[in-house]
Parts: structure tokens; C-alpha cells; sequence
């Protein structure tokens, strides 16, 4: 999308762990965004809790850049400093766990 010729809307999904304080995230995402200068402040950006993922919640993120060609430095700048932020608040970023189960017929000795 986008505003007019060169702005563009950005998303970033960010999946936390599914027992975090979900206000808390929102908070630290909205302090990120002010802090980085290629985001505008208008329209705001929206946060919100989109869906549940495996052991966590997914947040997405929509903001808009002045030009096209910011787009991924800003992704790329919210990623490193919101994983501080989230680090320096004890906020868990989800990992997706896989069990492996490794079965042997019964006759067969290990």
C-alpha cells in the first residue's frame, strides 16, 4: 500500500511467547517506532495481536515510511533494537519447538 507516491506501509510480524504481557509488548513496539526517524508518525502505526502460533502469539505491526526505498531499514532496525528492548524487559520471543520421537521395533536391542 501506499500514501502517495513514495510512502509505503511496512509490516512486521513478531511472534512472543504465549505467556507475555501482551500491553507490555505494544508499549516497547510503540517506544521502537518513535525512536526511528524514517517512520511517520501519521497515520499511527497499529498494533495488534493477530493470531495464537504453536507456543506463542503472533503481534503484527503496520507503519508507514516517508519513501519506498526506507522500507527495509527500518525492518531491519526495528528487528535489532526492539530484540534489545525485548531482551532488557525479560520478554520472551517464541521459538517453534518440534519434537522428535524415534521409535525401534521391539525386538530389535538398542
Amino acid at each position: 500500500y501506499t500514501l502517495s507516491r513514495h510512502s509505503k506501509r511496512m509490516k512486521l510480524r513478531i511472534t512472543v511467547a504465549g505467556n507475555t504481557n501482551l500491553k507490555q509488548v505494544e508499549k516497547i513496539i510503540r517506544e521502537q517506532l518513535k525512536h526511528e526517524k524514517l517512520i511517520m508518525t501519521k497515520p499511527e502505526a497499529s498494533i495488534d495481536p493477530v493470531e495464537f502460533a504453536g507456543s506463542g502469539i503472533v503481534v503484527e505491526v503496520l507503519y508507514w515510511v516517508y519513501h519506498l526505498k526506507d522500507g527495509s531499514t527500518t525492518v531491519g532496525n526495528l528487528i535489532e533494537h526492539l530484540q534489545q528492548a525485548f531482551q532488557n524487559n525479560g520478554i520472551e520471543l517464541a521459538v517453534p519447538l518440534q519434537q522428535v520421537v524415534v521409535e525401534y521395533p521391539a525386538n530389535q536391542k538398542l
